[in-house]
């Protein structure tokens, strides 16, 4: 899995994924996917880089009723993916610092 080779869909389907895994030990909420979703996780899962099913019925939780697992392949590529986003994200931001108001703000000697 290489990040630059992703589709923005499968970017976003990464990050979506990594974050059930990391925040909620793999549940997510299949309505949270569309059909395109489904397609990319079923081609992910015959390419060994994700696992995903549905939870037992006797375990379901609010949290949502399918899981999935990512490969450590899958896992380094989120990883890559978060952080690139976590520098875009600071790039665009529309706040500046308290530091950068003041080197603004400071008289030039």
């Amino acid at each position: 899995m290489i990040i630059n080779q992703l589709t923005k869909t499968e970017r976003s389907l990464l990050l979506f994924l990594e974050c059930a895994a990391v925040d909620v030990a793999g549940i997510y909420h299949s309505e949270s996917l569309n059909a395109e979703d489904r397609q990319i996780m079923d081609r992910w899962k015959s390419e060994a880089l994700i696992d995903h099913g549905r939870v037992a019925s006797e375990t379901n939780n609010p949290n949502g009723r399918v899981w999935v697992k990512l490969s450590p392949t899958a896992m380094a590529a989120a990883h890559e993916e978060r952080s690139a986003r976590a520098d875009r994200m600071w790039r665009q931001r529309g706040w500046i610092t308290t530091a950068e108001k003041r080197a603004k703000s400071a008289p030039i000697s």
